[in-house]
């Protein structure tokens, strides 16, 4: 088997849905995880090492449509502890997904694949530039406020540049700075 899979992030940042995508499953390797391998999905955030999560069960039944996993913050563990509230963090998240079964012998395989998530910082910076309301500001104050939301909007900019071109350094600074401009806004 070639392991493979998809990813994508809800609008909301609630969870990343990551899809089973290999092709070659040998007759029976679906259920065989289940009834006698393995299979677990282990998230590096940042350069952060999360404990791996187990996802053997969604393999009974022996129908790849089932390999669908949700990972929602609750999940994000270190040494067992929940690290995040409602929203799964941005960042480079490096996913390892790997999948055993006995099947014709000890066979297993893993994939390794890289997905750049900036949900919540999006999401900061578009509702402050939905919050702006002229009626309750001076002229100064709103030509600052407008203006500190635009660059706001060109940092996230350069993130979605960055992480569509897969520089990881270039996402991580921009980032970083960015989620800094977010937390200590103040006008």
């Amino acid at each position: 088997m070639d392991l493979t899979f998809t990813a994508e992030v809800a609008s909301d940042n609630s969870k990343i849905t990551i899809t089973d995508t290999t092709s070659n499953w040998e007759v029976g390797g679906i259920q065989d995880v289940y009834d006698n391998g393995a299979a677990t999905i282990t998230p590096v955030i940042l350069g952060v090492a999360y404990d791996a999560i187990d996802v053997s069960s969604y393999f009974d039944g022996g129908n790849q449509s089932g390999l669908v996993f949700e990972i929602t913050p609750d999940l994000l563990l270190i040494s067992g502890v929940a690290q995040h509230g409602a929203d799964v963090p941005d960042g480079d998240w490096v996913i390892t997904y790997y999948a055993e079964h006995t099947i014709g012998g000890s066979v297993s395989d893993s994939y390794q694949g890289t997905e750049y998530l900036y949900g919540v910082v999006q999401e900061g910076v578009l509702s402050e530039m939905q919050i702006t309301n002229l009626n309750d500001w001076d002229f100064d104050h709103t030509l600052y406020e407008a203006s500190l939301v635009g660059a706001w909007y060109v940092y996230l900019e350069t993130i979605i540049q960055a992480a569509e071109d897969l520089q990881q350094a270039d996402f991580r600074t921009g980032l970083e700075n960015l989620q800094i401009m977010l937390a200590n806004r103040n006008y």
